[in-house]
């Protein structure tokens, strides 16, 4: 059996509590749309709308498994944004403070538009 074992104290990467709270909100948002759509994954049909831009018809519509791209880009967004905020932690903790507010918000939307596509075919 494979221990992976990650060196790094979590209160050393995210030091502040306010946005450890941010960053493990938008975890598990990110959880509960992976979760979601693998417990709905059968009942969706082969193409789903996923293009909001797009004019009315075919061309809103994508392969099922490009629904996975949503929790995808929030996972990398929170990513990002941790590394980003870690290294601005010592110059403003503006910068640090918006990227996890950034975060969760980005995430919620995600949400939101993933469980409207759900919504809408089911």
């Amino acid at each position: 059996m494979v221990k992976f074992i990650i060196p790094i104290d979590p209160a050393e990467l995210v030091p502040n509590n306010q946005y450890r709270k941010y960053y493990s909100l938008s975890i598990l948002i990110i959880l509960g749309m992976v979760g979601a759509t693998a417990l709905l994954w059968r009942s969706l049909p082969r193409v789903v709308p996923l293009f909001f831009t797009k004019p009315w018809g075919e061309a809103r519509l994508a392969e099922k498994p490009l629904l996975l791209l949503l929790p995808s880009l929030g996972f990398l967004i929170v990513v990002v944004n941790l590394i980003l905020g870690r290294m601005s932690r010592n110059m403003t903790k503006l910068l640090a403070y918006t990227a996890a507010g950034a975060t969760l918000l980005i995430n919620l939307m995600l949400a939101i538009a993933i469980f409207g596509i759900i919504q809408s075919v089911l």
